[in-house]
């Protein structure tokens, strides 16, 4: 498996958003997503947390469904951010 895949996967919400809505819209296996699809991705992904009015992520990103579920926002935010301040400038160069 990618480096970078294998890195995409510790976010839960981007590894099912890949798995499940990506590789089956383009009927293709995770290892074969490019490197720009998977930035590209985790960049929506973490969209949906901040400034992602209308998504259930965004509401539990700032509180709306307990605590709990605010906590898991925060990591994988943190998770998602880690990850495009890691990867995003490999692939631009």
């Amino acid at each position: 498996m990618k480096s970078i895949l294998k890195a995409a996967f510790k976010s839960s919400e981007l590894q099912d958003h890949l798995v499940n809505i990506i590789c089956v819209d383009d009927k293709i296996k995770p290892e074969n997503l490019s490197e720009q699809t998977i930035i590209k991705e985790a960049k929506y992904v973490l969209s949906k947390y901040i400034g992602g009015e209308g998504f259930l992520q965004e509401e539990e990103y700032n509180g709306y469904c307990g605590e709990e579920a605010q906590e898991n926002a925060e990591k994988e935010v943190r998770i998602l951010r880690s990850f495009l301040k890691r990867y995003y400038v490999s692939v631009k160069k």
